[in-house]
């Protein structure tokens, strides 16, 4: 006998099977009467409702109580090559097809790079501009003074509406606070995870690759979007049950070791990241059962291929988190709100980066900065307008805003150039104790004066011609 190919302890075949499999071509014989398993019956969860205290780990572990499942799947006589389901499903050890390359349906060839649109912007609030657009702002504008104007109607108050450079300011807040300091109807949705799938993906067409977590990864969205040419991967929970007892979590299991279970077009792959613990993911995208070397920890393909797409989304959510503009809130539409500007703010963040690599280059803080500045920009307009016109401001408060805005003029070169706001107000030449007041204001100063104190000259029209 030839020497022994290598082949992982969990497949369970004796080495004359592999053997026979490997120098011989009966790979159809053991599969000559498994063509039903391409219609195999896969079920979803029916209780696939969201739940805030639902959250399932896509690592797989052991339960105290737990016995280990160690299921022998292959006869004596080594006839049975197949995994069985709970659910009855069918999935064969070896795969189908022997093909590594990727699908031309599925290669992508899009020009990297800003595009045209995205590259016109000269700042850093152009560049959130493009995700927090003005037709955004006069939404939340439009909707908070409609419901603004209503309560206050219902207290016989007057509610002054709210402007753009305000909401900034607002927004603008919102992001340096960040920085600093780092259902349907009344009932539960089922299958609520495909659903959101399947709606995202609406306006796609052929070729892209869908990659989710577990809570949204079933076979039977795998098989609706393969009727789209969409294929499908991500990792699943454990109480599927689709999913060969043999694929889940057992003691025996060495570290970094994976199972591989296959239909004509989905494969399932069980990866042990250490001890007593497993990840399943169903992809329909891979056909076969390859796994990376020692640098990787001899994690398959198609755990690469998660980790490589479905890693810009954790990346997204961690930087969200790290500086995020969420407020406690049980109003599920601030919930979007804060989500929505966390996310501009990233985009805005990746734009400005790409299109100016040099800038604060060598610093570690560099997108804390760029929120910073990003916060500083947006509340600008709201400083300089309310500086130069609300006369009420305490002083204070005034130099407060010099020193954010070195740019802002002093508090007596303003009094000289912006006229009197106020209606009325006291003569500043008459004595304090005396309190006259006047409606008439010097046209040079600006300052209230009264009519003892101001020159008043009475000229007939005839003589005014």
């Amino acid at each position: 006998m030839s020497e022994k190919p290598k082949f992982r302890n969990e497949n369970k075949l004796t080495d004359d099977e592999l053997l026979r499999i490997l120098e011989t071509e009966e790979f159809d014989y053991y599969f000559e009467n498994d063509l039903a398993l391409e219609g195999a019956a896969s079920d979803i969860e029916e209780t696939d409702v969201v739940d805030e205290n639902d959250e399932v780990d896509d690592l797989l572990l052991i339960g105290d109580n737990e016995v280990d499942l160690v299921s022998e799947s292959v006869s004596e006589g080594g006839e049975n090559l197949r995994y069985i389901a709970k659910d009855g499903s069918e999935w064969a050890k070896i795969p189908y097809v022997t093909r590594v390359k990727r699908a031309k349906h599925n290669i992508q060839k899009l020009p990297s790079g800003l595009t045209q649109y995205s590259s016109k912007f000269t700042s850093i609030k152009e560049a959130f501009d493009l995700f927090f657009s003005e037709d955004v702002i006069n939404i939340i504008l439009r909707e908070t003074n409609r419901k603004a104007e209503f309560v206050y109607s219902k207290k016989n108050k007057a509610f002054v509406p709210i402007v753009k450079e305000e909401m900034d300011a607002f927004l603008g807040l919102l992001i340096n606070f960040g920085a600093v300091h780092g259902k349907i109807g009344n009932k539960p949705e089922k299958g609520q995870g495909q659903r959101v799938v399947l709606d995202m993906v609406s306006h796609l067409g052929q070729g892209y690759g869908i990659t989710t977590d577990n809570f949204f990864t079933s076979i039977e969205l795998a098989d609706k979007l393969l009727q789209r040419n969409l294929t499908l991967c991500g990792t699943l929970r454990r109480n599927k049950p689709y999913i060969p007892s043999e694929l889940l979590p057992a003691r025996y299991k060495k570290d970094f070791s994976s199972m591989f279970a296959f239909m004509k077009d989905k494969t399932l792959v069980s990866y042990v990241p250490k001890r007593n613990s497993a990840v399943v993911l169903l992809s329909t995208e891979h056909r076969d059962d390859k796994i990376s070397g020692a640098d990787n920890d001899y994690k398959p393909d198609i755990i690469l291929h998660y980790n490589k797409t479905k890693g810009a989304v954790d990346t997204t959510d961690k930087l969200a988190k790290e500086y995020t503009t969420q407020r406690k809130t049980n109003r599920w539409p601030m919930a979007i709100f804060f989500h929505l500007l966390d996310i501009a703010a990233i985009n805005a963040y990746k734009l400005w980066i790409h299109a100016n690599p040099e800038w604060k280059k060598g610093r570690l803080d560099k997108r804390r900065m760029f929120l910073l500045e990003l916060g500083h920009q947006l509340v600008r307009n709201n400083i300089i307008c309310r500086y130069n016109k609300d006369r009420s401001l305490h002083e204070k408060i005034k130099q407060n805003m010099v020193t954010v805005l070195p740019e802002l003029k002093t508090d007596k070169e303003n009094r000289e150039q912006v006229p009197n706001q106020k209606k009325s107000g006291r003569c500043h030449i008459c004595p304090r104790n005396a309190d006259k007041k006047s409606r008439k204001h010097c046209v040079q100063c600006s300052k209230f004066v009264c009519a003892e104190h101001s020159n008043i000259t009475t000229i007939c029209n005839s003589c005014n011609k």
